[in-house]
C-alpha cells in the first residue's frame, strides 16, 4: 500500500510493522517476566543478592575444588577494593589476561562492584594484538596471572599506554587483600548506561573491533535468557573465553539463579568438554556454536557411557519450538 501511495519511496523508508503492531510486540515483552526478572536490576547487584540469601550455595566449580557465594562475592569486594585504590571509577577500563579459573570470574565481577567495565583478553593471543587492543581500549589497569605476567608486561610495552599498572593474581594475592577487606558496601551507583564490558571481534577481516556493551544491555539480554534457557538446576558449563560473547550466557545465568558454574580448564579442542559430557553428573546448560555441536556429537559418538544410557545430548536453538534434534 505505502508503494502503491508514493511509487518513489525508497525501501529503506517502508514501514514493515503498524504502530498497533509495536505496541503489540511492547505489551508482549512486558508480560513475559520471569520471577528472577521481576527483581532484576544490575547483573552484579543481583549475584550480590544470591550471596546473601545462599552464602554456603557453591557458585563455582573448577577441577577438583568448589567457592561458595558468600565467598566468591567477598573476594570479588576485597579486590573491587584494591582496583578502586588504584583510580579505578565509572566506564574505566581493566583489562583481565587470565585462564579460566576462579580467579578470572572474582577479577570479572571485581571490576563490576567498581564500576569499571571488564575487557577480557585471551592470554593465547600474539602479544601485538593483546597491545593493540590495551591501546584502543585505553585501559587503566590489567588484570592477570603471574604465568601470564612476562606477555602481558611486552604487551603493554609495545601498547600506547606503557605506564599501564599490572597486577598478577593467585590464591596468596586474595588472601592478602581479604585481610584488609570490610563488610561496608562498595560507592560506585551503576545505571543503565554504565560501560559493562568491552569484548573484541576475532580480526580476521582485519584489525580487531571493539564492542562496548552497557549494563542496560547486558541486563535486558539476561531478562530475554532467563526466559529463553529453562533451568534444570544444574548450571551451567562455562568451556569458552570470556572474550567470546556466549559466554556471558553460562557465566551469569547460573549465577543469577543460584546455580553453579562448571568452569572447565582452556582448551581450544573441546576435549575437556567432551570429557565433561560422558560423566553421569548433570551438565545443565551448555551453549555451543553450531560448529562446536558437530564436533562435540563426533566427539561424544564412540563414548557410551552412563550419561548416554540416560539421555543423549541435545540441542535446541532458543527459538525453536519443535522437539530438540539429537547430537548423536
Amino acid at each position: 500500500e505505502q508503494i502503491v501511495e508514493n511509487a518513489t519511496l525508497p525501501i529503506a523508508r517502508l514501514r514493515l510493522t503498524t504502530d498497533a503492531d509495536i505496541a503489540a510486540l511492547h505489551q508482549l515483552g512486558n508480560n513475559r517476566q520471569t520471577n528472577n526478572e521481576a527483581t532484576l536490576s544490575h547483573v552484579v547487584e543481583a549475584i550480590e543478592e544470591q550471596a546473601a540469601l545462599h552464602p554456603h550455595a557453591v557458585a563455582l566449580l573448577f577441577e577438583d575444588r568448589t567457592l561458595s557465594y558468600g565467598a566468591l562475592n567477598a573476594r570479588a569486594d576485597s579486590l573491587a577494593r584494591h582496583v578502586v585504590a588504584l583510580g579505578i571509577g565509572p566506564d574505566d577500563r581493566v583489562a583481565i589476561v587470565m585462564d579460566r579459573g576462579f580467579d578470572l570470574i572474582v577479577a570479572i565481577l571485581a571490576t563490576l562492584k567498581g564500576g569499571g567495565a571488564y575487557v577480557p583478553l585471551d592470554p593465547a593471543w600474539p602479544t601485538d594484538r593483546i597491545a593493540y587492543a590495551l591501546s584502543d581500549c585505553r585501559a587503566k589497569v590489567v588484570l592477570t596471572q603471574h604465568e601470564h605476567q612476562q606477555h602481558v608486561q611486552q604487551a603493554v610495552a609495545g601498547s600506547q599506554c606503557q605506564a599501564l599498572p599490572i597486577l598478577a593474581l593467585d590464591d596468596l594475592f586474595l588472601q592478602a587483600t581479604s585481610q584488609h577487606s570490610t563488610t561496608a558496601p562498595l560507592a560506585t551507583p551503576l545505571t543503565d548506561q554504565s560501560l559493562a564490558y568491552v569484548i573484541y571481534t576475532s580480526g580476521s577481516t582485519g584489525r580487531p573491533k571493539g564492542v562496548a556493551v552497557s549494563h542496560g544491555g547486558l541486563t535486558t539480554y539476561v531478562r530475554w535468557a532467563l526466559r529463553t534457557y529453562p533451568s534444570g538446576g544444574a548450571g551451567a558449563v562455562m568451556h569458552t573465553s570470556p572474550s567470546f560473547d556466549l559466554t556471558m550466557t553460562s557465566l551469569y545465568l547460573p549465577l543469577l539463579r543460584g546455580e553453579s558454574v562448571q568452569i572447565l580448564p582452556n582448551d581450544p579442542s573441546l576435549e575437556s568438554l567432551g570429557a565433561h559430557l560422558t560423566q553421569a553428573q548433570p551438565c545443565g546448560i551448555i551453549k555451543l556454536t553450531p560448529s562446536h555441536l558437530d564436533l562435540i556429537g563426533y566427539q561424544l559418538q564412540d563414548h557410551r557411557t552412563p550419561r548416554s544410557r540416560h539421555e543423549p545430548l541435545r540441542a535446541r536453538h532458543p527459538s525453536q519450538s519443535r522437539p530438540p534434534r539429537h547430537a548423536w
